[in-house]
């Protein structure tokens, strides 16, 4: 992707996961992407803000409540690995 980026077959990029982490601005395989006007390099918590930390501190909560209660854990995610499950969960 650096690559084609640099070569300009790709238009741009927008990032914040990375191969090798922590990424560094020298001696890492995207370094050459910090000096591109068309790359956007993010820390991997952009979605670090308060609303989305309050959402996540309900929904643990919410989990562990009905866990307590003997209530099936509810699974929101999509994930196939975690959608395979058949005892004590429930899909929402």
């Amino acid at each position: 992707m650096v690559d084609a980026i640099v070569a300009g077959r790709i238009g741009g990029a927008g990032l914040d996961v990375y191969s090798v982490e922590p990424l560094a601005k020298s001696g890492h395989p995207m370094s050459a992407l910090f000096s591109r006007d068309n790359v956007i390099l993010f820390p991997h918590l952009t979605f670090f803000t308060q609303e989305a930390m309050r959402r996540l501190e309900e929904d643990a909560l919410a989990r562990c409540f009905e866990i307590l209660d003997g209530r099936p854990v509810t699974v929101r995610s999509f994930d196939p690995r975690l959608r395979a499950q058949t005892a004590g969960v429930s899909f929402g």
